[in-house]
């Protein structure tokens, strides 16, 4: 019942803002794979949310008992304000490489491809993804945060943040945020990783800062051009069950 509410308050945001400045105009809010998406949105977004709450009560507990007393006294003796900006940060490396290893392990890459999939880019294309894919970056995203001794609520806010800014840098909206776009990624930034274009492809693995991209020499967003298209080279079967199982399946 949550995912599906927030399913509706997310439309009532997103598909108004989608219509009034698109990337893809014409594009329509029903449009092709729709329905699987939804599929993806409430069936993953529920794993993803039982996923979180074990991971947090298998991984995440026992870790914070295993930090040292003055390193968890350092950390939430800070302005709250401080530790969450710390944990974006390295919610941010982490979650970089991981993605990036999503992209360049073929193992890994079976199941991210599932995300890459959508050949059009809305608010909902950002639930398009294997519950798998799903659950890895939320350890990668759990675990240092755990190890540190960041506090659930430091994290949780830090995941929620992240979850947001994701839906919305898919979102069919053209937007770069000028120079502001070199510290904090857009739809521009984030449609480029998503592009067919050779050129463009294994590019922006980061999800918030644009800047460790940058760092890292997988920067890639012309200022004044968008995609001229999404998705992968490879077949990809339609329905919620044949994606879910398509990691597992021999190409034919």
């Amino acid at each position: 019942m949550r995912a599906a509410f927030a399913l509706v308050i997310l439309g009532i945001v997103f598909i108004p803002l989608e219509k009034l400045r698109p990337v893809r105009h014409g594009q329509r809010t029903f449009r092709t794979g729709t329905r699987t998406d939804v599929a993806h949105f409430i069936i993953t977004g529920t794993l993803g949310a039982i996923a979180l709450v074990a991971l947090i009560v298998v991984v995440a507990v026992p870790l914070q008992r295993l930090t040292p007393d003055a390193l968890r006294t350092a950390i939430t003796a800070q302005p709250a304000l401080v530790q969450f900006f710390e944990a974006l940060v390295i919610v941010e490396f982490a979650g970089y490489w991981a993605h990036r290893a999503h992209h360049e392990i073929p193992v890994l890459w079976k199941l991210h491809r599932v995300h890459h999939s959508s050949p059009q880019m809305d608010w909902l294309a950002s639930a398009h993804l294997h519950p798998l894919d799903s659950a890895t970056s939320r350890i990668v995203a759990i675990v240092p945060l755990a190890i540190l001794g960041f506090s659930r609520e430091t994290f949780g806010a830090a995941l929620v943040l992240l979850q947001f800014h994701a839906i919305f840098q898919h979102a069919n909206f053209r937007v770069r945020f000028g120079p502001l776009g070199n510290v904090l990624s857009s739809p521009h930034f984030h449609h480029w990783h998503h592009t067919g274009d050779v050129q463009g492809r294994d590019k922006n693995y980061a999800g918030l800062f644009p800047w460790v991209d940058r760092l890292f020499g997988t920067y890639h967003a012309p200022v004044h051009e968008w995609p001229s298209r999404y998705g992968i080279d490879e077949p990809m079967p339609a329905g919620y069950l044949r994606q879910l199982r398509s990691p597992f399946v021999k190409a034919a």
